[in-house]
């Protein structure tokens, strides 16, 4: 977080911004990196707004985890240029 920002000043601001691109018709988000912020982020979506994100990408967690939804950096790329 940003100095002097406390948890609930970015959970306020991440809520504002998701509900604005809501508003603007997106539903698809993909959460990069998964960190403590994006853990934040994936909360809002599914218990606030109950969006399920496209995917998790984070490099690290990849490698370990067994959900097909979290992906790398490289994977969402080659998805990208399926597509």
């Amino acid at each position: 977080m940003m100095k002097g920002e406390t948890g609930v000043d970015y959970f306020k601001k991440a809520d504002r911004v998701i509900k604005g691109l809501i508003r603007n018709g997106k539903s698809k988000f993909i959460i990069f990196p998964f960190g403590e912020r994006g853990i934040l982020i994936k909360q809002i979506l599914n218990q606030r707004y109950g969006i399920q994100e496209e995917y998790i990408v984070d490099n690290l967690l990849s490698t370990v985890s067994k959900n097909k939804m979290v992906i790398s950096l490289t994977e969402l790329q080659e998805k990208i240029l399926k597509a």
